[in-house]
């Protein structure tokens, strides 16, 4: 398997953690042969995130939007307790 992982400065963790963060990951690389990618994780959930929000308001508004329709056509007959 292999992975890569992108360090970007200033990313929430501080000019001076990414360059302990390069030692360390740099490291691990040499003895394990690993190569690490944040970037594709963090990506994918921000176009996951891109796509899913407005089908998720969309869906949220279309019920409100049916319901209400639907309770608003109803009688005024049916909201009693006589029958």
């Amino acid at each position: 398997m292999h992975l890569k992982i992108a360090l970007l400065a200033g990313d929430g963790i501080g000019p001076e953690l990414s360059e302990s963060a390069i030692s360390v990951l740099s490291t691990i690389q040499e003895k394990y042969g690993i190569v690490f990618a944040f970037f594709l994780k963090n990506l994918t959930r921000y176009l996951a995130q891109y796509t899913l929000v407005p089908i998720r308001t969309g869906i949220s508004r279309d019920l409100r939007r049916a319901l209400h329709t639907k309770i608003s056509v109803l009688s005024i007959s049916y909201f009693s307790e006589k029958r």
